[in-house]
């Protein structure tokens, strides 16, 4: 014979379905938070196995740079020896002393590359002092004072306060060099090089730095790639240059952007500040 449920009977059931659905939903939010939380473990990981292999490389790519350095410096410093001293010899004659002053070119040309290969495999990051920016741009805006005026390359710097970075300051000076003598082989000869600099505070403290040339502007395929290892859009270029400049900032914990303008190229650099 068929028993009907009581009233309690009935609410304890409901209540029972209601706890049920509530318990469900609580473990599906869990189990959701669960997922996630192994989701960005994951990701933590491929990015310290990332660094891992990127640090092993550097360590390979080092050894290999200075192997590189001890074996073409040293037959590269006899020749440049020899080659002053024709140099000397022909002091005289113009059409041959023209040829030995080509030669003396590839060498330094040779020299920079080997530099370039250095740089590239050093890591200073780790060895930081305090850091004046504008300091240091106007400080290498007067080592390029000669071949500026020889190209009647004008440089405008507009700084901004001056502000203070925590970084190692050889490598921002190179930063500064390599941009800058990548803007004045851009220009070639007559044009003008924009520099400031600006201080942000809000939602980070960080100093940020423009340049801005002349010089035609990026070729447009190589725009996305022009901070690669040997990308260059010179034919003499060696394309470690802007690799060099932005291994160093991303190791300061800095940014890079490179975009074209009607005239140039603008290079925007960021520093977080002290």
């Amino acid at each position: 014979m068929d028993k009907s449920l009581s009233v309690a009977e009935l609410n304890s059931i409901f209540d029972a379905f209601r706890h049920f659905e509530s318990s469900s939903a609580r473990l599906q939010e869990k189990y959701m938070a669960l997922k996630r939380e192994v989701a960005m473990l994951r990701e933590e990981l491929r990015k310290k196995e990332e660094e891992i292999r990127r640090s092993e490389k550097m360590v390979a790519l080092g050894e290999t740079a200075a192997a590189l350095a001890h074996e073409v410096r040293n037959p590269l410093g006899s020749i440049k020896l020899f080659v002053s001293l024709l140099k000397e010899e022909l002091s005289g004659a113009s059409e041959p002393l023209e040829l030995v002053c080509e030669i003396e070119k590839g060498i330094d040309s040779l020299d920079r590359v080997v530099s370039n290969i250095l740089g590239f495999a050093k890591d200073d990051a780790s060895k930081k002092a305090p850091v004046l920016v504008n300091s240091i741009i106007k400080e290498i805006i007067g080592q390029f004072g000669e071949e500026l005026k020889k190209r009647k390359i004008r440089i405008d710097f507009m700084p901004d306060g001056e502000r203070m970075i925590l970084a190692n300051p050889e490598s921002i000076r190179q930063v500064f060099r390599n941009l800058i003598q990548n803007s004045i082989q851009a220009i070639k000869e007559d044009g003008l090089i924009s520099i400031s600099t600006k201080f942000l505070c809000e939602p980070v403290s960080k100093v940020e730095i423009f340049l801005e040339d002349t010089g035609g502007g990026i070729p447009s395929h190589l725009l996305g790639r022009i901070f690669e290892p040997f990308v260059s859009g010179r034919k003499e270029g060696t394309g470690l240059g802007l690799a060099i400049v932005k291994k160093i900032i991303h190791q300061h914990g800095g940014e890079i952007e490179a975009v074209n303008s009607a005239k140039g190229a603008i290079f925007r650099v960021a520093f977080p500040c002290e």
